[in-house]
């Protein structure tokens, strides 16, 4: 969990099963198809989306509408940059356990291989 404090306020932000899932919905397409998709993974929409799927499930009050102006607002503001929504956003899916045991699955597997050559 990352949190992250936008008009004064602190949101907890966890990229998790509920977060992967919020997202197959938005794009209705995998997970999996979601991160390959570079050019779309640099996008605003994108960013919106994932900071929606990532604040969603401890303010089930948010909308991707009030998260998109909850980042218009402090962007005008200049409480962050887009630079640093991006670095927060890195920090909120690499601290996910779900990717940790992903990587670290990935990481065996490949270990795994380049034994068998």
């Amino acid at each position: 969990m990352v949190e992250l404090t936008l008009g004064g306020k602190t949101y907890e932000m966890r990229f998790s099963l509920k977060s992967m899932r919020t997202l197959e919905a938005h794009y209705k397409k995998p997970i999996g198809k979601i991160f390959k998709d570079k050019d779309s993974l640099e996008s605003l929409e994108t960013l919106i989306a994932f900071y929606y799927a990532c604040m969603k499930s401890s303010n089930k009050s948010l909308t991707m509408e009030k998260v998109e102006d909850l980042l218009d607002i402090a962007l005008d503001k200049e409480e962050i940059t887009l630079e640093e929504l991006s670095e927060k956003l890195s920090e909120v899916i690499d601290s996910s356990s779900i990717m940790k045991n992903s990587a670290a699955k990935s990481d065996e597997e490949q270990s795994e291989q380049e034994a068998k050559n």
